[in-house]
């Protein structure tokens, strides 16, 4: 199992997806608490808001995974996590009002795409029959880190400035992601269709 990660690009990756996760964990478990008890926005509120969170990638994922398959896998991620970076460092600033719905909509259409087309890349380079082997890997490094990414964000709520900073620690650790997905030689994807007769 572990001589999967002997590949650097799969090393690359996989370090991405968990600072990624990291991350990510950290906004959905205190965003419920920045929205009501830093912002003082009501239950209907704030379940709207984490709703755009949550709920944005049914519309972008499929979009993203045609993309990556077109056009690879790189030219999806990098931008994809500098821009999941900004809306998450933009929240604070955004306010309360209209602004604030348009960053949490935007962290929402790369909240659980970007992981996908980080699986995708990694099937791309590990060897045939470890497929499956690569992809439980990735989920299960995310989950035991997973399990301790919310008491790492109530240490950088408790000692950084509340709720809000959990955005900060959150942009940071996504776009540390897209450094190391710069980093990691990715080959173009095969267009689809390219080879028929």
């Amino acid at each position: 199992t572990w001589g999967i990660m002997k590949n650097p690009v799969v090393l690359l990756l996989v370090l991405a997806a968990i600072l990624r996760g990291i991350g990510l964990d950290a906004v959905f478990a205190w965003s419920p608490f920045y929205l009501e008890e830093t912002l003082g926005k009501g239950h209907l509120s704030a379940g709207f808001h984490y709703s755009l969170l949550t709920g944005m990638g049914i519309i972008s994922a499929p979009i993203m995974g045609l993309a990556s398959d077109r056009f690879g896998r790189k030219v999806v991620l990098v931008p994809g996590f500098l821009l999941a970076a900004g809306f998450s460092l933009l929240t604070v600033f955004a306010g309360e009002g209209f602004l604030l719905m348009v960053v949490f909509a935007g962290m929402g259409l790369f909240s659980f795409a970007l992981h996908q087309v980080i699986q995708a890349a990694v099937l791309d380079v590990v060897g045939q029959g470890t497929e499956a082997t690569a992809v439980g890997l990735i989920f299960g490094i995310n989950g035991i880190l997973g399990a301790a990414s919310p008491f790492l964000g109530f240490l950088v709520i408790d000692n950084f400035g509340g709720y809000g900073a959990v955005y900060y620690y959150a942009g940071i650790l996504t776009a540390l992601s897209a450094l190391l997905t710069i980093f990691a030689p990715m080959k173009m994807a095969p267009r689809v269709g390219a080879a028929t007769s």
